[in-house]
């Protein structure tokens, strides 16, 4: 139908915590103790604008939603938008734009990229 949806849910558990604190001990950027998990997730959602034509191409406008918890006082958010075009199956050309937001100072990104699928 033209629709693409992906998502991902991942979470680690880290044993040792405190071994792992005690062998910091003295490093300079070791004030906060490491977090006993993190997580993460995403979800993305896009349209093949180019589907309905029947198309052999497929050009693809997509957005996509981060959420990571690394252990910091606030969740990394991630708000993202772009457009893949894929003139065969197994190439893709993809750029967006991203707005990384940890809690402080909040970011803007561009990215650009080409990858060949075998």
């Amino acid at each position: 139908s033209g629709f693409e949806a992906r998502g991902q849910f991942a979470h680690i558990a880290i044993s040792g915590v405190g071994d792992i604190a005690a062998s910091r001990a003295g490093v300079a950027d070791a004030e906060d103790p490491p977090a006993e998990s993190t997580n993460g997730l995403y979800l993305e959602v896009g349209y093949d604008v180019l589907h309905p034509a029947g198309s052999s191409h497929a050009l693809i406008p997509f957005v996509r939603y981060e959420r990571l918890d690394l252990g910091a006082p606030d969740p990394t958010l991630v708000m993202q938008g772009g457009l893949t075009y894929r003139p065969h199956p197994q190439l893709a050309l993809k750029g967006d734009v991203a707005r990384i937001d940890p809690g402080t100072d909040p970011e803007t990104r561009l990215a650009l990229g080409v990858a060949f699928m075998f």
